[in-house]
């Protein structure tokens, strides 16, 4: 997994964020 910083890891779990909200499912949030 080289080549991946913490920075991509933020910007991929926000974009799983949202596709869970607008999935409707933020209730772990």
């Amino acid at each position: 997994m080289t080549g991946v910083s913490e920075n991509d890891d933020a910007t991929a779990r926000a974009f799983i964020a949202y596709y869970l909200q607008q999935a409707g499912v933020v209730s772990w949030l």
